[in-house]
Formats: structure tokens, sequence, C-alpha cells
């Protein structure tokens, strides 16, 4: 597990780029070629939407995910619970856990459980999205299979629940509205551990909607 200090915006963001490029040569040296044509091509500029402000939780936010697609809080209204995976480009524990993410979205999509990744090293200092970070996301992302969404993270955010992130990967829930509803799984949880969190979550809220009816 790797830790990693979120601090104030320009030197959390910094910091992170830092890390990335540190990380970058010994990742080269083991891409495949098909990694390397994904890393050799053209991505389009992209560019964060405006600001919503001040945010509790993950209630109020506006942001693109890697491929420049518009997302926001309204990601979550669909579905009873929505894990949020956060992880970095450069952090092995987060890629390797990526399968298990993805074997619980498959298994959970349909009983209204929903998976959301955020990348923490993609953005310049000025958190525009740094076009590197992108394609070397999508590349592993792509190549993990993790076809769920994955965003950037947006000013308010950085300032709300992610100042609390000391490690990653960290693993939590959110419900329909955004509310953060579990504790911070430093490190993640495995396939198995989702299920029997997820099982039991599902099942309790499947019996109060009995009691109110």
């Amino acid at each position: 597990m790797r830790k990693v200090k979120l601090i104030l915006t320009v030197i959390i963001v910094s910091l992170l780029l830092l890390l990335l490029g540190s990380c970058g040569e010994e990742d080269a040296k083991n891409m495949t070629s098909q990694e390397k044509a994904t890393d050799s091509e053209e991505v389009e500029e992209m560019v964060m939407p405006e600001d919503l402000g001040t945010t509790k939780d993950l209630n109020s936010f506006a942001t693109i995910d890697i491929y420049g697609n518009q997302v926001d809080n309204e990601v979550f209204s669909d579905y009873e619970y929505t894990i949020i995976d956060v992880w970095g480009t450069y952090c092995t524990p987060c890629i390797n856990a990526m399968p298990d993410m993805k074997k619980v979205y498959d298994e959970y999509k349909d009983k209204g459980v929903n998976v959301m990744g955020i990348v923490i090293d993609v953005q310049n200092a000025d958190r525009s999205p740094q076009m590197e970070g992108i394609k070397k996301a999508r590349t592993i992302v792509e190549k993990q299979g993790a076809d769920f969404t994955h965003i950037l993270i947006p000013k308010n955010l950085l300032y709300s629940f992610m100042m609390d992130i000391q490690f990653i990967p960290t693993q939590f829930i959110v419900d329909s509205e955004g509310n953060i509803i579990s504790n911070y799984y430093e490190g993640g949880k495995s396939y198995e551990q989702w299920c029997k969190i997820l099982d039991e979550k599902l099942d309790n809220k499947k019996q109060a909607v009995k009691l109110e009816n």
C-alpha cells in the first residue's frame, strides 16, 4: 500500500505529479506493445467544467471523466449505493485491485450498486487535465478491464472529503445523494469482502422498506 499525504491545492497536485514522473521510467520498461501504441495516441485536450463551490461529501460537484465526458453528482441517483475507489496511476496496489472492482461492478450494477474511480494524479497544479497522465490512466483502465467511470478531482472535492484521504487505494460507499455512509477502507477491499458488505447493506435496505410498508 502506497502512503500519499494529500495536502492543500497546489502542493498536493504538484507532489502527485512528481511521484508519477518518478515511476514513469520503470513502468515504461514493462509496457506491452499494445500499451505503447495506446500511449502514443493523440489525446484531445480537455477542459474542466466550472466549479460548483463548497460541498459536503460528494453532494454537489461537476467534473469530467478520463475520456472527457461530463460527470456530476447525478451519477449517483440511479443507484442505492456507489463504491468510490480512489487511485493513482503510479500505485501498483491500486491497479492490481481493479479486476476485483470490475467483478463487483459486473455482479452488483443490476442490484443497485455502482462503482466509480477517482484518479488523483492526472491533473496539473491548476487542476486542468494533464494529458500524458490521462493517456496513462486510460491505458491502465483498458488493460485491467475496469470499464466503470473514472473521474478527475474538481476543486470543491479537493477541499472536502479528499482532505481526509491518507492512503491509496482508499475505497468507501456513498448513497444515492452522494453522502458518505461508510468508513474509509484504506488499502481497499477484495471482491469477497465487498460481496459481504454489499449483501448486508442491500438486505438491510429491503428489510427497512418492508417495515415502512
